[in-house]
């Protein structure tokens, strides 16, 4: 269960900053997302592949209409799943 995800198309999408609450009631905090390739209300979308600060991944999402595409030899936007404090 998400806390705080923003509606975007009639679907509630995630966002870097929300909060993952599991079925045992602990949370978490999304802390990587699409960078500047999906911003919603000033903060990146989270995506299958985002990082929550308890070291988790994400890694399926009931949503399926939506998706960034990058080919081969791209450059990812600034900020694609880039950890804070990190370099990349």
């Amino acid at each position: 269960m998400l806390r705080q995800a923003v509606p975007t198309g009639g679907y509630k999408m995630a966002r870097v900053g929300d909060r993952v609450v599991y079925a045992d009631g602990s949370e978490a905090t999304i802390i990587s997302g699409a960078g500047v390739a999906r911003l919603m209300q000033g903060a990146s979308a989270a995506l299958v592949g985002s990082m929550l600060d308890n070291g988790e991944e994400i890694i399926s999402t009931p949503q399926s209409s939506g998706r960034l595409v990058f080919r081969e030899g791209d450059t990812f936007p600034k900020g694609f799943l880039t950890m804070p404090g990190s370099k990349h």
